[in-house]
């Protein structure tokens, strides 16, 4: 038993540096969405509106870095040892909205480039669907999570109970 506690110590350890090392190359873009969308706006001729594009960019930037911020306070709790006793619920919700968030910025961006503004590429279309597969896979996935968790804290506490 010491072995595993050990061993996903270890795991959780890994999990935070990847974190951190996601983290860290995405937060250049906050200065990079900007630029891109304005250069963009001067080939598309909508040189007058980009700056809404731009927010939606690091807004979707910044979504992704609250979910990372969620998932590395769940391995928090895991490497504490204390996955069970803590309000990991909470930050799984965390989670599934900054998943929603991150996922529906881009989504009608890239409808209103497409439909309202009649610009972008023929991979914009497929972008989009991609960005809703994932997005629904992974909110699938965290619902999943939630389950999981709601079960296993109720065995928890069963065996406490017994014990």
């Amino acid at each position: 038993m010491d072995t595993l506690d050990t061993k996903t110590r270890r795991q959780a350890s890994v999990a935070q540096i990847a974190l951190i090392l996601m983290a860290l190359p995405l937060a250049l873009l906050y200065v990079v969405i900007p630029h891109m969308v304005e250069s963009v706006g001067r080939e598309l001729d909508f040189s007058s509106t980009p700056w809404p594009y731009a927010i939606t960019g690091c807004l979707t930037v910044a979504a992704i870095h609250v979910f990372l911020l969620a998932v590395w306070k769940i391995v928090g709790f895991i490497k504490s040892g204390s996955f069970y006793r803590t309000p990991v619920l909470r930050w799984l919700t965390v989670a599934k909205r900054a998943v929603v968030l991150g996922c529906l910025m881009p989504i009608l961006t890239g409808l209103h480039l497409f439909v309202i503004m009649h610009q972008g590429t023929p991979l914009l279309m497929p972008a989009l669907l991609g960005v809703l597969t994932m997005g629904v896979a992974a909110i699938m996935l965290l619902q999943l999570l939630v389950g999981l968790y709601r079960e296993a804290s109720a065995n928890v506490a069963e065996l406490e109970e017994v014990i």
